[in-house]
Order: structure tokens, then sequence, then C-alpha cells
């Protein structure tokens, strides 16, 4: 669950990163690349412990260089979903339209994506989603919006509410992992499904590397 201080904390410096770049972008009128990136679950404190072995990019320029907003409070209980909506938007749940990823439908008495969309067909899943429920402008709207619309905005996650609200109304695409299949799942709301995305889903399907497929740690676990 999202809903620490200091994951908020962590997560609009990150996006006040980004819109510090969409600024420099719009006034020297040349080419930027922006990422927004959200990480569930993640502690002000992990970053400190870390601090030593990271570079003196990234994370580390974010913490000392970066814009942040201290001891912000949006209530208590934000899954991903909802978190990921407040942080891209600016606006609370009650506002944008995403309280969580699931929500109660009255008519068929069963939980539903807050984003459903009965009539969007899903690639690569039966899920019928769109991002049109969204009731406000995003990071991403805006970014599309300040680059007259010649700008690519693209979100990929684990989970499809939180690719929704990061590509927003006016994003090219939104990617998030099928949880029946492995495959790379998107909505035709979007129209871009990028070859290399579609080739996978295809030719290397989670059925084909299964049985091959190790985890091995990243360090040599003798030292």
């Amino acid at each position: 669950m999202t809903t620490t201080t200091e994951i908020r904390h962590i997560l609009l410096c990150v996006l006040a990163a980004a819109c510090s770049f969409s600024a420099i972008s719009q006034q020297k009128k040349q080419s930027t690349l922006v990422a927004a990136i959200t990480v569930e679950g993640l502690s002000g404190e992990y970053l400190r412990l870390l601090e030593p072995v990271f570079s003196e990019g990234g994370f580390k320029k974010l913490m000392h260089s970066g814009a942040t907003i201290d001891r912000l409070d949006f209530g208590p209980g934000l899954d991903h979903a909802a978190a990921s909506a407040v942080v891209y938007s600016g606006a609370s749940p009650i506002v944008n339209g995403v309280p969580s990823d699931k929500i109660y439908d009255t008519s068929t008495k069963l939980p539903k994506s807050p984003l459903h969309a009965p009539s969007m067909i899903g690639n690569f899943t039966d899920e019928t989603l769109s991002p049109e429920a969204l009731k406000v402008s995003t990071v991403a709207d805006e970014l599309r919006i300040d680059s007259d619309g010649e700008g690519r905005v693209f979100a990929v996650a684990p989970k499809s509410t939180t690719a929704l609200v990061g590509a927003a109304h006016a994003g090219n695409g939104a990617y998030w992992i099928n949880n029946m299949t492995a495959n790379w799942a998107t909505t035709a709301y979007y129209k871009e499904m990028p070859v290399p995305i579609r080739d996978r889903n295809y030719l290397n399907p989670l059925a084909n590397r299964l049985d091959s497929m190790k985890w091995t740690p990243l360090l040599n676990l003798s030292l």
C-alpha cells in the first residue's frame, strides 16, 4: 500500500523533476526526455540507507537537487491505483475518479476497475478498460499539450490501472502484464502497439520459457 508520507515525498520528488524538465523544454524548444517513476511500497528510509551505493545521478540527484514536498497527506488507505492517480494528477481520489484499484458495481454486485469500459476491446487481455473515467488532466496529458501533440507518452506497469493512469487520456500507449498469460496487454483506446511487445507475445510467450527460466542472485553470495 502506498500510503506513507515518505513514499509520497519520493514520488512527488520524481514528478517535480519531470515538470521542471518540461519547463526547460518549453523555454529552449528542444527535445527532452521525461521519465516519471513510481515505486510502490518504497520508504524514504530505504533510500537513505542505500544512498552511499548510489551514483551521482538517479535517486541521489533527486534527493539533493530535486524539488520536494514534505508532510503531504491525502488520507489513509491509498492502494497502488489511487496513489498513482493522486501523484500524476495532483487531485484527491474524490476529484480524480480513481478511489482504488477496484470499486463495487451496484448492477452486478461484483468488484470492477474504476476504469472499466465495456465497449473498449482489450489487446492480449479480456479486460475492457479505458482512461476516460479519469476526471482530471494528468502530467502525461499536460506534456502532450506542451508539445502540441508531437511528444510521445508511454506508460508501463505491472497492473492495468496504474498503466492507464500513467498514460492518461492523451498518451500514445499503456502496457501492463496479463496475470493469466504473462503477456504484455493493452487496450484498443491507444492506437500504438510497439512491434517488440507484439512479437514477444506471439513469438516468445511465457509457456515457451517457463521450464527454462531460472532465478539467480545478482551478487555473489559467497562474499
